[in-house]
């Protein structure tokens, strides 16, 4: 048996300038791919019709958007407002992060990534990356990892060569 594992990045960012309009503003937009190995939540339960086919990772990934938000806020604690651009005119404008106005929310891409990584990677919630953007090379092997498996009783057990 061969196994392989790749880390694949992909990203095109572009960058348009309005010059018919004051200021000429600059658009920004994107894509970004991603593909991550979930090896620590493949061989977990499916859940079963009685639970609503909840399973042990999603119910990782539900109780990690807090843990991710919290720490997202704590990043955020003594981080002042802009006073430029859509917020020069708000009452927010050049002041200290006030939580109770702009709380993060559990359902933010900010918190949804790093939060969905973790559990479906095995990863701690706690110690994740709290970005997307992994700092890998594209196509990186994994060889030694791999080497690895090849020697674990569970892998030995369930796949033969």
């Amino acid at each position: 048996m061969k196994i392989e594992l790749n880390i694949n990045q992909c990203g095109l960012r572009d960058a348009m300038i309005q010059y018919l309009y004051s200021g000429m503003p600059t658009m920004h937009r994107g894509t970004f791919t991603m593909t991550t190995s979930t090896i620590g939540s493949a061989f977990a339960s499916l859940g079963s019709s009685t639970n609503g086919y909840e399973s042990g990772p999603f119910r990782r990934f539900v109780e990690n958007r807090a843990i991710v938000a919290s720490r997202i806020e704590r990043e955020y604690a003594g981080a002042t407002y802009p006073s430029e651009g859509f917020l020069a005119q708000s009452e927010l404008a050049g002041k200290a992060h006030n939580a109770t106005k702009s709380p993060v929310s559990q359902n933010a891409s900010d918190v949804l990534i790093p939060a969905f990584l973790a559990a479906y990677t095995g990863r701690s919630a706690s110690r994740v990356a709290l970005t997307a953007f992994l700092h890998a090379q594209p196509t990186t092997q994994l060889a030694p990892l791999v080497r690895r498996t090849r020697a674990d009783p569970f892998i030995r057990r369930h796949f033969r060569p």
